[in-house]
């Protein structure tokens, strides 16, 4: 992911850019987020991300905002926790301002993220960010391709920046011990570290404290994928382990969210040719995710799988709850929709 920088509080390089036409967006109740769809809820985070940084130099509303989430524990209507929603749209909106692209550049990125951690001693958010901004830093040298595609001399530079924002996160540890996302990012750190560092202690360090906090189960299956240093079967064994670990707030759940995610990721619509994930209880987990969250981008997601599957009674029910909404996103395609549409059209003839 790249980093761009922050228009009012960044001065990078000498392109003027004119402010977006964004309106003031309110931290929101959990109550007014269950009113809205996911993906509204979801827009409204990032605008109001970018009108915070957009106008926010000392980035103190920044803070306040997510220091809100963070305390009241607000979900989105899939079930997310909307402070790390709220995490990602800050980076996601410095990445979309600016393009720092020489060293220089990038070096003032790192400068004023400082900045705002000097500023405000006690912002998780503000370290958070900063170490984002050296792993990013990292990984455009790297790139985005396979090993075996990055230049030779992309590797010392790449590794130097990643074991610097590992340990800037670690100098910071203290602090950011009650803050979820730090467990997330640092395990992808260490998973990104030179020699296949292990990011297991770390992961049981997270969910210890957060056991039901997604994004530390989503690194930590980063780290277990084919692509890095594990396969199939670790996933599986993981996948089953993470549920029962979460089953007092999620109930089965997070057993479905973790292959949902490896397929994101991963394996797209050959999940159940490629992985190890069984239907069975994958089917029980979105049962207990809609039944908590009904939200129309979990129901059509779990349509979708259902169809993956080749369930057509399940398929059958979730399309009739699902009614005239289409939420393109989750099926992928319209064709994909309609063909598994047709797929329980054929089974009642």
């Amino acid at each position: 992911m790249s980093l761009r920088a922050l228009v009012v509080a960044f001065s990078l390089c000498s392109i003027v850019y004119s402010a977006p036409a964004i309106s003031a967006v309110p931290a929101q109740s959990p109550s007014v987020m269950s009113a809205k769809t996911e993906h509204q809820v979801r827009d409204d985070i990032s605008a109001q991300a970018t009108k915070l940084l957009w106008n926010d130099g000392s980035f103190v509303e920044v803070d306040r905002a997510y220091r809100g989430y963070l305390s009241r524990g607000d979900r989105t209507p899939s079930g997310l926790w909307v402070h790390g929603v709220f995490a990602n749209a800050v980076i996601g909106s410095l990445t979309q301002l600016y393009r720092p692209a020489t060293d220089k550049d990038w070096e003032r990125v790192e400068a004023k993220t400082l900045a705002w951690t000097r500023s405000a001693p006690k912002s998780s958010l503000a370290r958070i960010v900063h170490a984002e901004s050296i792993r990013q830093r990292a990984w455009r040298i790297r790139g985005s391709g396979y090993s075996n595609t990055v230049p030779a001399t992309a590797w010392k530079p790449f590794y130097a920046h990643i074991l610097r924002a590992r340990a800037y996160l670690t100098s910071q540890q203290a602090l950011l011990a009650d803050d979820p996302n730090y467990y997330a990012t640092q395990i992808g750190l260490i998973r990104e570290s030179p020699g296949g560092a292990d990011p297991t202690p770390m992961y049981e360090a997270g969910i210890k404290r957060f056991p039901a906090y997604y994004p530390i189960y989503f690194s930590m299956l980063d780290h277990l994928l084919p692509k890095w240093h594990g396969d199939a079967e670790s996933i599986e064994v993981f996948a089953q382990a993470a549920a029962k670990r979460s089953r007092a707030t999620e109930g089965r759940g997070l057993y479905a969210r973790i292959y949902w995610y490896a397929s994101q990721i991963n394996y797209g619509d050959d999940l159940f040719a490629e992985s190890k994930a069984r239907w069975g209880a994958m089917k029980a987990g979105f049962d207990d995710v809609v039944e908590r969250y009904p939200d129309q981008w979990n129901l059509q997601s779990y349509a979708k799988f259902a169809c993956d599957a080749g369930d057509r009674a399940t398929l059958a029910k979730l399309l009739k709850r699902i009614g005239t909404n289409y939420e393109d996103r989750a099926w992928g395609s319209r064709a994909k929709y309609e063909s598994c549409r047709r797929m329980v059209s054929v089974s009642k003839r």
